[in-house]
Parts: C-alpha cells; structure tokens; sequence
C-alpha cells in the first residue's frame, strides 16, 4: 500500500480559547493562551509536535504493530464513539467568579454509565499500549485535533495501541473546542458516557501534567463529572505534592485557573496553599500570560477567603466602595501600622512577589490583556500586607503604566475596566494613564458591559480624575443603561458620580427609585446601603431635589446599614493617640471617635481633626482618594472645619520632639494663644519660615 500523504496541521496560536466560556461581565478578562508547548512533552510522548506522515486507517496504523491474537480481539469489538441514546444539549452556563467576572460552565449533573465503563476494561491489554505503540496513534489524533468526533473514533477503535496519554489529549482537545459548533451533543454525550469512564480507569498513570491538562478541560466542558475533578486534584496534592514539583508554570496556571474558574477555591484552599512553593520557585522566566493566570486565580481564592472568615480586605471592603466607615481589622492594622494578613495566610506572600518579581522581567512582553489581568489581580492582592508588597507594587504599577501607554489602543473595553479598577485598588495614579484611558473609553463607551461601565466609573471617582468629556458621556451613558444594573452597580455610579460632583437630578431619583423597589431593596446588601446612604448625606445638602422624596421603607435601610457599620469596634491607631497626646499637652478639649465618624473632634474650635493614614492616599502622588474627599466635603457642609493630619507629615517628626509635634498642631488648627507650661516652657503659633516646609524635620 502506498504511502499516506503528509499530515499538515497549522502551527498558528490559538485565538482565545478562554474566550468561549458563557459569559462576561466587568470583572471580566478573556484568554488567549497557547499551551501547546505544554503538551510535546506531556500528552505526545516527547516526540516532535507534528509529524510528517501518518497512515490513512486504523487497520493500517494497527497492525503492523498487534499480534494477531490483539487484532482478533480489536475487530470483534470495533464500535462507533457515539452511543444510540439521545443525549441532551449542552446547559447553558451559569454564573461564577473568573478574572474577567465571566460565568462559570453549568456544573452537569449526567453521570457515567457502568456498563461502559466495565466493557472498556473487560479485555486485557486495553489502554494499556507501550509508548512506542501510542505513538503512531497520537500523530493521528493530533492530526485530527479540529474534529472531536474523529478523534473519538480513532481512540476507541484502537483501544490497544492507546494509553492513558492518547486519552488525556483527546479530552484536553475536546475542551480546547468547547463552544464550537464542532462539539455537538452526540460528542458531548461521547465524553461523558464512554470517555470520561475510561479516564477514569487510567488516571492511576497519569503524571502531573496530564493531570493538569485533565482539570482543565473538564472545567471547559462544564465539569460533566465532579467526582473525577476532585480525584485529579487529591492525586496532584497526594505525597506532600511530588506531582505539583514535577509540573511547570504553564501547567500550574492550567489547574490553579480550572480550580477558581470552576468555583471551588475554598473546596480546595489546601491546594492553593501547596502550590505557592512551587510557584515562588518556578515563577523567573514565567510568561505574561501565566503570571496573570496565577495571579488572578489566587485572587479570587483570597476573596472567597476573606467573605469566608467575615473580613475585608483594607482597600477593597467599604473603604475601597466609598465608605468612610473603617472595619476594626483596618483601624487596627493594616495601612495604619503595618500588615493586615493573618498568619493563616503568610504563606501567599512568597509567590506573590516573586511573581511580582517576574512581571518585572517581561516588562517588554505585556500585551493588553496581560497588563489587565494582572493589574486586577493585584489590585486585590496587594493590600493584603502593604509593608511586603508596597515596594513592589509601586515598581509594579510604574511598568504596567509604561507598557499600557504604549498599547492603549489596543486595550478593549473590558481590559480599560480592568486596567482602572486594578490601579486604583493598588492606590497608584497616573496622570497620562489615566487620560488616555478616558479618551479610549469614551471612544468605545458603547462596548462596555453594564458591570464594565460601572466599574470604570467607579474607578475614576476613587482616584478623583475628572476628564470631563469622559464623565459627562459615561454619566449620559449610565443613566441609558440605569434599568440593567444591579443593585451594586447602582450603588457604585451614584457614589462615583456624587465624588466627581455630577449632580445629575434625573439620574439620582431614578437610582433611588430602582433601590426602593422591593426587588432592588431585598437585594441591597450592607456595603451598597452604606455607599448609597452618604450620597443622600451629600446630596440633601446640595443637591436636595435629587432626594426629594426618596421611599421611607430605603431610607430606614439605609440608616439601620449606617449605624450597624457605627457599632462595630474601632480601635484607635498609634498615630491618632500620639495626636491625642500632643493635643493633651497643648491643654486642648478633644473627643475621639466623635459623631460623623469624625477622628478627633475639638469642639470649642469647631474643628474636626481627620489624621489620615495611608489608606486615605495614593501612593506615588500623596492626593487624596475619593472616599476622603466625600468625607471632608461632607462635614464642611456640616459646618465643620475639617484639618487633615496626613500620615506622611506627621510621621516625619520625631516621637521625642515634643515641641516641634505641639507647633505642627498649631499651625495646623492656627492657633494663636500662647499656651504657658511653666515658667520656662511656652508655645505660640508663628508662620513657618517660608521655604515650602511643614516642619523643620522637612
């Protein structure tokens, strides 16, 4: 028989193939990763990708290679993939957390028959094919790798010359195809009654990187069987981890991606705890697209984790939403005095900055999509210990920018949304970044999801960037698309809006109206009301038609959300009681913790002294965030004179400089009496020699 022509198969990167997973939202990046250099070692048993020729048959690929007593065997038994049942078409996908905000893929109830699975394992010799056997078999199937349904064929009608690697990249395939008209319900139904049973017998064989492979595509063709996944995960974490020290980046990003795309991070917490090692030794050399796979999958597990144990992250909980309510973990720590992880957690902090450390090193190799996820990422990340991470993250942000300005028009709707959300949450601001951003968005408003437009809004009023032709059209833009929005995407535009000072009426009493509905009011939860309750603070003061006649039943929320936020222990920070010791000293009546959530109060001044910690602040520039400008304008309309004691001031002076801390105050409440202490000791206030300074430490 003549030789069979060559087999060509295209080399060009897959598109995307993230991408077909149901569902977007603005939390959301898409994919489009190549791990086709993962699987030449793993699933084509070390032999160069592509072959140059195969044989056109199944007879002619088996038996050169079979006993005649195997060919028997093998032609008595020869079947289609495709079982005669009807089969169901696939669910559509439900909603999970992904790093782009994307839906999850419906968990399937169907499971395997046991008829199958027994009729796969009832030969000897079956799936057990030796390494050269197998691989005349992958060349064929790698060949037909754009049709699921023959490479289903050729699987199960050479049971012998095929092995467990022959499966995993069938199935890996299969998942790569996820969302294409190829993947019919006849090939869905293919995998789950007659693959996947298989897989199973076979799973004791497979190493690490098969496994990875494995999770990863169930979790693409919507986790058709759960019992197997959790199995694939226990192998890959049984004996202290040896599989996860044998698998490398790529096939770590695969699984680690497959775990919180799938909604399971707290299922599997002790996996994430497990892998960090291998991560933090793995993670020069990584690729952008990896760090950010890695990244966003610990993110999403620190969030499940925190919502878990009832925290907030500093910088992203009520703070980073708008509230100027403080949680008592925040005041207590945190950005305030050093580090708000727990020690259940110290362990995240190693692969983190060596992954930190490896975004550094591929600067020149970020595209959109990469620089967006990874901003997300550790925008969620970092504020979990800002005295590790700080340093980092300001070298981090510094290239992110770089690298943004130069491919900004390339940046999608979804990765600009990203993109301000991530930076703002690592408290950095750029002025030409965020510029550009403006002018990219305006210019492809239209292409934001809901969830999207919410969140860049959001974005910009926490930072306080006004580009005006920027907020004018997203707030146009908003008040169309108002009857989409969630609750929470409601909360955040009109907080926004309020910090930008965009006092649009119409927009304001139809956000209301929306809340107080029944369906709006009952899905509200603490941290919207709170939000919502100090733009009708603001609102009633100076804008009052856009409040008038807000519903008593959203009011009454709000104000029970506001003073349960009220009642939650705050803990004075070491700086507010060094300020409360030198206002002692200067014999001024104060009162800390005092109504309004103001820090310390001196009511015979009419002073409301604010000592803002870091939090209060973006990191490269010292300029206030939206949730302290909100807070002293409010109180300013209150009547008060609002005197911000910044951290980077107030730190600079030495502890044991008691009369320069006392002048600093002074000058800061310009007082003018001359306070006696004894005969010998006395303060006055004078202006400061005019060179710029605050203190003489400057």
């Amino acid at each position: 028989m003549p030789a069979a022509p060559p087999c060509h198969r295209s080399r060009r990167r897959p598109t995307s193939f993230f991408s077909s997973i149901a569902g977007s939202s603005s939390d959301g990046i898409g994919f489009g990763i190549d791990f086709d250099e993962l699987l030449r070692s793993g699933t084509n048993n070390g032999s160069p990708f592509g072959p140059t020729s195969a044989p056109t048959t199944w007879r002619e690929l088996t038996s050169p290679r079979l006993s005649k007593q195997q060919q028997k065997h093998q032609h008595q038994h020869q079947h289609t993939p495709f079982p005669t049942q009807p089969s169901s078409t696939r669910p559509k996908a439900a909603g999970i957390a992904s790093p782009a905000g994307q839906q999850q893929p419906q968990h399937r109830t169907t499971k395997p028959s046991s008829s199958s699975s027994s009729s796969s394992s009832s030969f000897p010799g079956r799936w057990q094919a030796t390494k050269d056997e197998s691989q005349h078999m992958q060349d064929r199937i790698l060949c037909a790798q754009s049709d699921p349904s023959e490479m289903l064929r050729l699987l199960f009608d050479n049971p012998l010359a095929c092995n467990h690697v022959n499966i995993c990249t069938v199935l890996h395939r299969c998942g790569k195809l996820s969302g294409t008209p190829s993947l019919t319900p006849a090939v869905d139904n293919a995998i789950t009654q007659r693959l996947l049973p298989v897989l199973t017998l076979v799973l004791p064989a497979c190493k690490g990187r098969q496994l990875c492979n494995v999770a990863w595509a169930l979790v693409r063709l919507g986790m058709p069987d759960e019992e197997l996944f959790s199995r694939i995960i226990s192998r890959l974490q049984a004996n202290n981890g040896a599989l996860l020290e044998a698998c490398n980046a790529g096939e770590l990003a695969m699984v680690l991606w497959a775990i919180a795309s799938a909604g399971m991070t707290l299922q599997y917490a002790s996996f994430f705890e497990m892998a960090a090692e291998p991560i933090a030794a793995k993670a020069v050399g990584l690729r952008p697209r990896e760090i950010g796979l890695i990244t966003w999958a610990y993110a999403t597990w620190l969030g499940n984790d925190m919502k878990l144990n009832g925290q907030q992250l500093q910088g992203l909980g009520n703070v980073m939403h708008g509230s100027f309510v403080e949680t008592a973990e925040g005041r207590k720590g945190g950005r305030e005095g050093g580090a708000t992880a727990t020690g259940a957690r110290k362990w995240l902090l190693k692969p983190m900055v060596s992954l930190l450390e490896a975004t550094l090193h591929v600067e020149a190799q970020l595209q959109a999509k990469d620089i967006a996820m990874i901003a997300w990422a550790f925008g969620k990340i970092s504020p979990m210990d800002w005295n590790a991470i700080g340093p980092h993250v300001d070298m981090l942000c510094a290239v992110l920018a770089s690298s943004a300005l130069k491919s900004i028009r390339r940046f999608s709707a979804q990765d600009l949304a990203e993109l301000s959300v991530g930076v703002v949450a690592m408290q950095y601001d750029n002025a030409n970044l965020m510029q550009l951003v403006a002018y990219e968005a305006t210019r492809k408003l239209r292409s934001f999801s809901h969830r999207e437009l919410s969140n860049i809004i959001w974005a910009y009023g926490k930072v306080f960037r006004r580009p005006r032709k920027f907020v004018l059209a997203a707030a146009a833009e908003a008040r169309v698309r108002l009857p989409h929005f969630t609750p929470t995407e409601l909360a955040n535009v009109a907080w926004a809006l309020t910090v930008l000072e965009v006092y649009d009426v119409g927009l304001f009493k139809e956000v209301f109206a929306r809340a107080a509905a029944d369906e709006g009011l009952q899905m509200l939860q603490e941290g919207d009301l709170n939000q919502l309750y100090q733009v009708y603070s603001l609102l009633r003061l100076q804008a009052p038609e856009a409040v008038k006649g807000i519903g008593r039943e959203l009011l009454m929320a709000m104000e029970a959300a506001w003073a349960t936020s009220k009642e939650k222990e705050k803990r004075t920070t070491k700086r507010q009681a060094a300020v409360v010791k030198v206002l002692e000293n200067l014999q001024i009546r104060y009162e800390v913790e005092a109504e309004h959530d103001i820090d310390i109060l001196l009511p015979d001044h009419g002073v409301a002294l604010e000592v803002d910690g870091p939090a209060h602040f973006l990191r490269n520039t010292g300029h206030p965030m939206g949730h302290t400008i909100i807070k002293r304008r409010l109180l300013e309309l209150m009547g008060y004179n609002v005197i911000s004691v910044p951290h980077f001031e107030f730190d600079r002076i030495p502890y044991w400089s008691s009369m320069e801390l006392k002048r600093y105050l002074q000058r800061k409440c310009e007082t003018d009496e001359v306070l006696y202490f004894n005969d010998l000791d006395s303060s006055k206030h004078k202006p400061y020699p005019p060179r710029g300074k605050k203190t003489r430490f400057d």
